[in-house]
């Protein structure tokens, strides 16, 4: 009987591990089907800290498909184009440490893909956070990328009206504001 005795140790773990994986195959199924939709959309996936990286990112369009998208817009069709020419960028830093935890400040202002499309920006209009007393934020400076400064102690999802000149209709931007 003492020579099963290391056999029987070498199958624990396995065994142990196949009866987790049945009792909960259900969640686990789950799991693996969400990060197969997830790599069949094109989203890179890391596993662990040294990673294994599954899938890949998405693929840019070329300039020239870029260019001949531009010049075949109608001129009513401009907002959804302009929404992914002008972006949101952000940085944020420790400031402080607060009884409550931590505060970071956060810088966020717009870039545009083109040096027309920023002048074209008249406004921008942020919509903060409902922590936030004042929740609507409006900066008008062009020479600062309509720059935004503020403290922060949470990550949270930050809206932007984008008015343009000439335009009645802001483009509306979405950043996750992250530290």
């Amino acid at each position: 009987m003492k020579d099963w005795v290391p056999f029987f140790q070498t199958l624990i773990w396995p065994a142990f591990l196949g009866a987790t994986l049945w009792i909960f195959r259900s969640p686990v199924s789950d799991v693996v089907l969400a990060i197969k939709r997830r790599i069949e959309a094109g989203a890179e996936m890391a596993l662990g800290p040294g990673g294994i990286t599954l899938g890949s990112a998405p693929v840019l369009k070329n300039e020239e498909a870029t260019k001949k998208e531009k010049s075949t817009r109608e001129p009513a069709d401009d907002l959804p184009y302009l929404a992914g020419a002008i972006y949101l960028v952000h940085s944020a830093k420790f400031a402080r440490s607060v009884p409550e935890g931590k505060d970071y400040k956060i810088t966020v202002r717009t870039y545009a893909e083109t040096s027309e499309l920023e002048d074209a920006i008249e406004r921008v209009e942020y919509h903060l956070h409902r922590s936030y007393r004042r929740r609507v934020r409006e900066s008008t400076d062009q020479g600062s990328n309509f720059e935004l400064s503020l403290f922060a102690w949470g990550q949270f999802n930050l809206k932007a009206h984008v008015y343009l000149k000439g335009k009645d209709k802001p483009v509306v931007l979405w950043r996750f504001l992250n530290f």
